[in-house]
């Protein structure tokens, strides 16, 4: 996860073993998120795409989602301010 200064404040970077390149996707204002099982999250990124993410271990999953929707809210809160 990435705090940023600028816009978009908040991204998610998820490096995979099958590609050379890194996913970043954008959390934004309407970043949704869903608990599909036990080892997938879905999001939903700036972009509107639906992301499915695996975790190898379910345990790290919940402080995945949990952070996403932190990341939301402080996102909603700096938008209001402005």
């Amino acid at each position: 996860m990435i705090d940023r200064k600028t816009t978009p404040l908040y991204q998610i970077v998820v490096l995979n073993r099958l590609s050379t390149e890194p996913s970043i996707d954008d959390i934004v204002l309407n970043t949704q998120t869903e608990d599909a099982d036990e080892a997938y999250a879905i999001y939903q990124n700036g972009k509107g795409e639906v992301i499915g993410a695996w975790f190898y271990d379910p345990a790290d999953k919940k402080p995945f989602l949990e952070l996403i929707s932190r990341f939301v809210i402080n996102w909603i809160r700096c938008h209001d301010a402005l």
